[in-house]
């Protein structure tokens, strides 16, 4: 996995919802139900928008891995199956009824290993022919362990981080912590429209009025970001 950029915020920062022309997170994820982040350089983003799925070498294949991507060459791209595996997404018997508009996360999300080299999920392999549920932050990995491909990330809402400026979740997705300390976390976040990773830092404000220290170091990283 490559080295997290950290987000320039200057053209966030300060901005209202009535300047802006995009729609805001909850509009914004309208037709995708999740997305698939590439943690390689080898892969690209991936939106979920229809119900099904398949990843592998063969042309067929919704998702088609060729030997050389991006720039990059895939890891192991010979052991790679025709079709390696694939992601679906269905709903509980007792809710098959509703309408598929509804709500994305009433379905449960699914990885089906078709490969005979491997897919593993969070360092645990599949298996050919089983199939495991994929929760949020979920890493993908292809015939190695070691072979990180894609993070799969559910639908966001702006209810998740109730804290954090819609601007920001329609243009980012929030992932796993990276790091604490005592102004705030760490966490790796996914620019929707390009799947670039960076760092974003979640600072708890109300800590500023009762210690000037924590204050400080805040401004101290805030200004070593924003120096050229």
């Amino acid at each position: 996995m490559a080295d997290c950029q950290t987000i320039d915020v200057s053209d966030i920062a300060g901005v209202g919802s009535s300047q802006l022309s995009e729609p805001l997170a909850d509009e914004c994820e309208a037709n995708t139900w999740g997305r698939l982040y590439p943690l390689h350089d080898a892969y690209s983003k991936v939106d979920l928008i229809e119900d099904e799925y398949t990843f592998g070498r063969d042309e067929e294949s919704t998702v088609c891995i060729h030997e050389q991507q991006n720039g990059c060459e895939v890891p192991n791209w010979q052991a790679l199956s025709k079709v390696h595996f694939m992601i679906f997404r269905e709903q509980p018997k007792s809710g098959k009824d509703q309408d598929s508009s509804e709500d994305s996360r009433k379905y449960g999300v699914f990885l089906y290993d078709k490969s005979s080299n491997g897919t593993f999920v969070n360092g645990a392999k599949i298996g050919k022919n089983k199939t495991c549920l994929l929760k949020d932050n979920s890493e993908i990995s292809l015939s190695l362990r070691k072979n990180v491909s894609w993070v799969y990330k559910e639908k966001q809402r702006s209810s998740d981080y109730p804290d954090i400026p819609k601007e920001f979740l329609c243009r980012y997705d929030i992932g796993k912590t990276l790091g604490k300390g005592a102004c705030g976390e760490v966490r790796i976040c996914f620019e929707k429209e390009t799947g670039n990773r960076s760092a974003v830092k979640l600072i708890e404000m109300k800590k500023f009025d009762k210690d000037e220290k924590i204050y400080k170091s805040a401004m101290l990283e805030v200004n070593m970001i924003n120096t050229p």
